[in-house]
């Protein structure tokens, strides 16, 4: 039992090693500039897809929330 243990241990300091190579390989991947652009990018578009592009609904002055176009315009000159 006990060699098995032994082969264990060697075998997790073996897979801990090698992640943390590929992590450190990883980070000076990410240090590039051409990665940097990527990333920038792909934030950008992210950005864009869960951007809110309309208000759906107002709470008035009284309290009462209104949700229809026309009511939602009114509203916003009563604001202005």
């Amino acid at each position: 039992m006990k060699g098995v243990q032994e082969d264990y241990t060697k075998c997790k300091e073996g897979f801990s090693s090698a992640k943390e190579k590929k992590q450190k390989e990883c980070a000076n991947d990410l240090m590039t500039v051409s990665v940097k652009i990527k990333f920038f990018k792909w934030q950008t578009r992210r950005l864009k897809k869960h951007r809110i592009t309309r208000l759906y609904c107002i709470k008035g002055a009284s309290g009462k929330v209104t949700v229809d176009d026309k009511g939602i315009k009114d509203l916003w000159k009563e604001y202005m």
